[in-house]
């Protein structure tokens, strides 16, 4: 998708800089996720900001879901 994304042209009135966000995983509810779960999620924010490092044009953002913030929504 991020492929995708970097090989598109903005749309008139887009900002200068197109931020890709991806939400990722954070490796805290082990056992429940798998290993191979957590690693696909950080092999694909690898390949993200291989993406995005030379072109100044975009910007990657990588969200993990926090366990204090899913702690306080309880």
């Amino acid at each position: 998708m991020c492929e995708a994304f970097v090989a598109s042209k903005p749309a008139p009135g887009v900002p200068p800089v197109r931020p890709f966000v991806y939400v990722s995983a954070e490796d805290f509810h082990r056992p429940v996720i798998s290993v191979r779960y957590l690693e696909t999620k950080m092999e694909a924010e690898r390949r993200i900001d291989e993406l995005t490092k030379d072109r100044p044009e975009y910007r990657a953002i990588h969200v993990r879901p926090c366990k204090h913030l899913l702690a306080a929504e309880k």
